[in-house]
């Protein structure tokens, strides 16, 4: 019973930071938990806070949400109201248009979440964590990157969007394989103690 509720709070522990994120126009991010995306307002909730009142941003503010699924909403309807924001419009659509080419392309990290992976099944769980930690905190080399064409990596808002979020990939890639060794870990020394 002890190693079943270890068990359950590891797996809980994984998902505690699981939320939706709402990125603006002016460049500003809002964490949360969307609540609904209505015809001129999106609603939102603090994420992880029950009392939390909901919050409502008007749509022509939005740029994009990125839902904790993975799924993302673009709104590119209604431009901004001065030049300052179709400056601040151009980057987002730039530094998005590199997030989005990263889901596509990009296909590092498995080695690094191989190695943490069999280290974490060889070794144990607390010395799976170095590979894990060393490997989700460091950027992917340029080498790795897979990008599609190098004029699009000239623009520094496109190739600021497709370096965060191949990171933000090879991060998830490598605290999946943690996450699913150490998952074997804790079934077999539970199957062997019963």
């Amino acid at each position: 019973m002890k190693y079943l509720k270890t068990l359950v709070f590891i797996l809980l522990s994984f998902t505690a930071y699981s939320q939706d994120v709402i990125y603006l126009k002016n460049g500003y991010e809002l964490n949360g938990l969307v609540t609904e995306v209505g015809i001129n307002d999106i609603k939102y909730k603090v994420a992880h806070d029950s009392l939390s009142p909901v919050y409502t941003v008007p749509k022509s503010t939005v740029l994009m949400i990125v839902y904790k699924s993975g799924r993302k909403d673009i709104f590119q309807d209604a431009p901004p109201q001065n030049k300052e924001g179709n400056e601040a419009a151009g980057n987002m659509k730039d530094y998005f248009n590199g997030t989005h080419d990263a889901d596509v392309y990009y296909t590092g990290s498995g080695g690094m979440a191989a190695t943490t992976f069999f280290t974490n099944l060889i070794g144990s769980p607390i010395i799976g964590l170095v590979p894990a930690i060393i490997g989700s905190t460091t950027t992917p080399r340029d080498i790795n990157l897979k990008y599609p064409s190098e004029a699009l990596m000239q623009n520094k808002e496109y190739a600021r969007g497709y370096r965060t979020e191949a990171r933000r990939l090879k991060s998830r890639r490598i605290w999946t394989a943690y996450g699913i060794s150490a998952g074997i870990v804790i079934v077999v020394v539970v199957y062997v103690a019963i």
